[in-house]
């Protein structure tokens, strides 16, 4: 009723020194040691990852019904946009937004087609976004949102019989983030300043994704932390500030915060999301919205 791990002992074959006292039951590996019967491996919704196809490869499961994984079509719309891996023509810049948003969703094991990248033409527009209808099921634009005369969206959107499921965000930056309903396919229009769009990409589109797939596990993480550095501005509007939270305290390790910028996003891992009016200071308590993958 006992076992002796061979190191324990001399190793002998018809005749064995064993070196320590044999217990009963000792070494053994029990029914249940590890999943008893009748427990829930694991809640619906659970997103599986390898640790969970080992637990139910243990247990001798092949097949589980999950929800499909959803596919996003991304068009990133601008004359002055070119795709990575051209030369840089006088008066263009490249297309940081699409690779950035298809990126985030890519690492959740979401299918990404694109970006595509579209100039100020709403025809064109108009037949890539028909592509994607047909092929995605959800969809994320980039840019023509606001209120200069090449901001086509919102009547392409309305031309193409779209409802209106929101226009305009009481967040900043990104204001005009707007969103429709095209044959039950969502159409998020972020802006086309990276940062803005980055913002409003995770408060909107995580909630979308949790949603469509069942999954908790794709809502970031928020808290509450301590301030630690100074933020003097007093917003008219929710302020989702660029930042870095670390053992219960959040920093402003950036000093430039325009809509604009995010070659400094490196050394930030979280948005302080601080609400309309409220002045800070260090020491007060904040909420944070970490990045998701970050």
């Amino acid at each position: 009723d006992g076992i002796i791990m061979q190191e324990q002992t001399d190793e002998g074959d018809q005749v064995v020194e064993i070196y320590q006292p044999v217990k009963a039951y000792g070494n053994y590996c029990f029914q249940g040691e590890d999943v008893e019967k009748g427990v829930l491996l694991f809640e619906k919704g659970t997103q599986i990852r390898h640790m969970h196809v080992g637990i139910m490869a243990s247990q001798g499961i092949e097949d589980v019904q999950v929800y499909s994984v959803p596919r996003i079509g991304v068009m990133a719309t601008g004359d002055e946009l070119m795709p990575v891996g051209c030369a840089l023509m006088p008066g263009k810049i490249y297309d940081s937004i699409g690779y950035m948003i298809s990126g985030a969703a890519s690492q959740q094991g979401i299918k990404v087609s694109g970006p595509h990248i579209c100039g100020d033409d709403a025809e064109t527009a108009e037949r890539l976004l028909q592509k994607a209808l047909s092929e995605a099921d959800f969809i994320i634009t980039t840019g023509a949102i606001s209120v200069g005369e090449k901001d086509f969206i919102p009547a392409l959107m309305q031309k193409m019989g779209a409802d209106l499921l929101f226009r305009g965000a009481d967040i900043q930056p990104g204001t005009p983030t707007m969103a429709s309903r095209i044959n039950d396919k969502v159409i998020l229009s972020l802006s086309g300043n990276p940062y803005a769009a980055l913002a409003n990409f995770e408060v909107y589109f995580w909630e979308a994704m949790a949603r469509m797939t069942g999954c908790r596990d794709m809502l970031p993480q928020q808290a509450e932390a301590l301030l630690a550095d100074r933020y003097d501005k007093v917003n008219s509007h929710r302020r989702l500030i660029r930042a870095m939270g670390k053992d219960g305290r959040v920093f402003l390790p950036a000093k430039v915060h325009s809509s604009s910028v995010i070659g400094n996003m490196d050394g930030c891992n979280c948005f302080i999301d601080l609400e309309a009016g409220r002045s800070v200071k260090p020491g007060d308590t904040v909420k944070i919205r970490y990045i998701k993958g970050m």
